[in-house]
């Protein structure tokens, strides 16, 4: 095999047509292995400057990448894996519009007929400057399908007046729709449809990276706590039944009950952020809930269950490979032995934990603090 596998002019025209063409450009590459992969990518994120901990990807993660029947799609990740696999820095740009023209797509899945409403919703998101295009992606992190400028707002990192303006251009889109009545204290609210949010979601997991839409929850579930006692009795209880959003939301509510003492609603919370997270094949966020319900069921004196649950989570953790996930979770078990009275077990895995650095987004959901 001679020539490089590139991706047609007109693109891709489903999930499967990109992990084929990435599996006939790993054996144009020769075969090398996940691990190699892994290997490769981390030393090109570093030579960019991408810090240390978060330069190398989870070998399962690289995996899924070749895997088809896939519904998300990483731009970034797939991108590294087709330079790591040795494509030419000229062909990076027909990779980055082919894949960002499956995103793009209304339906996000191969098929030629698509619904008028479906290309009136890409029409729309082209149309939009860059600015109200990002707040429209990180909306789809919203639990309920109502959302005011406060909460936008916090979402976008943005001031208020800012985001109500861009509301009211992305209403103005059709892309949201006013809610009649209006919110509290006359505020303005719109509700983001269903098809519009599966199509912001699959937009914002692909162009957002993790941490940029986990610092959105974070500043979501702070203005929560602002606007409704611990974080509660807002957007939450109000939350649709079908799981659109990113269970990262739910995983961080069960943090919050966790630490008011709330067991009950903390396991609640954490399985449905569990039940999210396995549909939408985000590990991290699977290690969160399987932690929160292991603290919870501890802290209840269901010690069986605390350590199936710290045991689930620990074999995500290092299937992900992420030395910070595993050393929380370890930190986290060790806690929780220790206060089942049984420090060798629990000193075992403090060791194993003194191993990683336990910080940031999961340290905070893990109920470590950073740098502890």
């Amino acid at each position: 095999m001679d020539l490089l596998p590139v991706p047609d002019a007109d693109g891709f025209r489903s999930t499967d047509e990109l992990a084929d063409l990435l599996r006939t450009l790993r054996a144009w590459a020769g075969n090398p292995s996940y691990a190699e992969l892994v290997r490769r990518i981390s030393a090109l994120r570093a030579a960019r400057g991408v810090p240390p901990a978060e330069c190398t990807p989870g070998r399962v993660t690289v995996y899924d990448c070749f895997r088809t029947g896939r519904r998300r799609i990483d731009m970034d990740l797939v991108l590294d894996i087709v330079t790591a696999l040795g494509a030419p820095a000229p062909e990076l740009g027909r990779w980055r519009r082919a894949v960002r023209g499956l995103l793009c797509r209304p339906d996000g899945s191969a098929g030629t007929e698509t619904s008028g409403k479906a290309l009136t919703v890409v029409a729309a998101y082209r149309r939009l400057a860059a600015a109200d295009q990002r707040l429209f992606r990180l909306l789809a992190l919203h639990p309920g399908d109502v959302i005011d400028a406060g909460a936008a707002a916090a979402l976008g990192g943005l001031p208020v007046p800012w985001a109500a303006a861009s509301l009211r251009r992305l209403g103005h889109e059709r892309l949201l729709l006013p809610v009649a009545g209006g919110g509290d204290r006359g505020r303005d609210r719109y509700r983001l449809d269903s098809a519009e949010r599966a199509f912001a979601l699959r937009l914002t997991v692909a162009e957002d990276p993790h941490d940029v839409r986990h610092q959105a929850l974070d500043r979501l579930v702070e203005h929560y706590g602002g606007t409704a006692t611990a974080a509660a009795a807002g957007a939450p209880d109000a939350s649709p039944t079908t799981p659109f959003w990113d269970g990262a939301f739910e995983a961080r509510l069960a943090q919050l009950r966790l630490a008011g003492g709330d067991m009950v609603r903390a396991a609640a919370h954490a399985r449905t952020a569990l039940a999210i997270a396995i549909g939408t094949e985000d590990r991290s966020t699977q290690a969160l809930a399987l932690t929160t319900l292991g603290a919870a069921a501890a802290r209840t004196g269901d010690h069986v269950s605390a350590e199936r649950y710290y045991g689930e989570a620990l074999t995500v953790a290092e299937a992900l490979g992420d030395p910070r996930q595993l050393a929380c979770v370890h930190q986290r078990f060790a806690e929780a032995l220790e206060a089942m009275n049984r420090p060798e077990h629990a000193a075992l895995h403090r060791a194993r934990a003194a191993g990683g650095h336990c910080s940031g987004s999961f340290g905070m959901l893990a109920g470590v603090r950073p740098g502890a």
